[in-house]
């Protein structure tokens, strides 16, 4: 028997679960859809959305699929650990960072807008420990029952720093598992226009049950 990891891979607007397994190619005249070099993850850039696929599996029959806007991401994955993913992509005037994780402390359904205001907080803290000045926080704003964003801007050795944090929540059979997709950069304006794009990257995480191959 084998188990299949999937990822998520965006087409036509859709969304289309493949096997880690399985080859991909260019498909379509113009669309293309190459492997992406990375650890034990399932990665794939597909040119036609400008974006990154990535599957894991995980344990007790899970695998998830998650979605990172553009190409060029440096791609860390772990099966066993609390941090599954951490994914960096340095680009001209701002930089990337994608985590999921899991708090395994936290089972059952949660109140969406109290741990919104808990990450806020935690964004504030790690902020003002590295001695930001000026730091102005924008209250969370959900894209839908399970995602919302945090803007700030701050100074920190007087370089201005803005930035959006964009989270999505599943509660699963292991524990809360949170996508974190963050972007900073000197221009909000670069921010602002990043915002939808980050949004439905995240949008698309997801956990599924792996079925079995005979």
């Amino acid at each position: 028997m084998a188990l299949a990891s999937v990822f998520i891979a965006c087409s036509g607007g859709g969304t289309e679960t493949i096997s880690a397994h399985e080859e991909s190619s260019g498909g379509e005249e113009g669309r293309e859809v190459r492997p992406v070099e990375g650890d034990i993850c399932a990665a794939y850039y597909e040119s036609e959305s400008d974006s990154t696929a990535i599957g894991l599996e995980l344990s007790n029959g899970l695998a998830m699929g998650a979605l990172l806007v553009g190409d060029g991401w440096e791609i860390n994955c772990a099966e066993e650990s609390d941090l599954f993913l951490i994914a960096q992509s340095d680009r001209e005037d701002s930089f990337l960072t994608a985590t999921i994780s899991v708090d395994r402390s936290v089972q059952g359904e949660i109140d969406a807008e109290e741990t919104a205001k808990g990450f806020r907080q935690l964004i504030a803290q790690a902020f003002l420990s590295q001695g930001a000045e000026n730091l102005r926080m924008s209250d969370p704003e959900f894209l839908s029952d399970d995602s919302f964003f945090v803007m700030l801007e701050a100074s920190i050795e007087g370089v201005r720093v803005v930035q959006v944090n964009v989270w999505k929540l599943i509660p699963s059979p292991i524990g809360l598992m949170r996508m974190q997709a963050t972007h900073s950069a000197s221009d909000p304006d670069l921010l602002v226009e990043n915002v939808e794009a980050m949004g439905e990257g995240v949008a698309r995480f997801a956990l599924y049950q792996i079925e079995e191959n005979n």
